[in-house]
């Protein structure tokens, strides 16, 4: 049972980053035209910290799930 959670925990993992990596050059472009068509400053450092800390958020969310789930499998693997 750990194994298959392992496994989509991996897989959250690996999607966010491959969706990360892959769209970054569409989030730069639509950063840089909105630097040149003025877009207010403090919504682009919204977005670009957003964009840096939503990524982070949903690993940390994935892999405490995944620590959850391996500590109740193990809580009820346990002989009472």
């Amino acid at each position: 049972m750990s194994g298959h959670v392992f496994l989509k925990a991996l897989a959250g993992t690996l999607t966010v980053s491959i969706s990360w990596i892959v769209l970054t050059p569409v989030y730069n472009f639509f950063y840089e035209f909105g630097q040149l068509n003025g877009v207010s400053p403090m919504l682009l450092t919204a977005c670009n910290i957003s964009w840096w800390i939503s990524p982070l958020l949903f690993l940390i969310g994935t892999w405490y799930w995944y620590f959850q789930e391996v500590q109740k499998n193990e809580q009820l693997s346990r002989p009472i």
